[in-house]
């Protein structure tokens, strides 16, 4: 339990600064994302490290005894899957896959979800509510 805190700490954070990040520079991103495709080195460290990051989380608690350890390891595999997305799929795939999800409506989305989810796993962290 004293890692789920911590790591509700750590993620809720991470996702609430960068939810606002994603829906205030979006048209940046917008612009940056698609690199992803083109940069093939740039995609395999990342993805690399991605890959490691999200097992870490993942099977950190595979009991899922509360729900911010379910979140926890949710994100965790899903950042697993994004890794392995990247590691796998070939470059014309990617860049249609890349191109279905780079919109400004997603990155306003995905931001409010980060919020929301931060700020729940900050206020568990925390000790704000129980």
């Amino acid at each position: 339990m004293i890692l789920t805190l911590y790591l509700s700490r750590v993620l809720g954070l991470a996702l609430i600064f960068l939810g606002v990040i994603l829906m205030v520079r979006r048209h940046y991103y917008i612009a940056v994302y698609p690199s992803i495709v083109t940069e093939r080195m740039t995609r395999m460290v990342f993805a690399t490290f991605a890959l490691i990051g999200g097992l870490l989380l993942a099977v950190y608690d595979t009991l899922w005894q509360t729900l911010p350890s379910v979140i926890i390891s949710l994100i965790g595999w899903i950042v697993v899957v994004e890794a392995l997305v990247y590691l796998a799929l070939p470059d014309a795939q990617l860049a249609k896959l890349v191109a279905m999800f780079n919109k400004p409506a997603a990155y306003i989305v995905g931001g409010i979800v980060a919020l929301i989810t931060g700020a729940y796993l900050t206020a568990i962290g925390f000790g704000l509510f129980f």
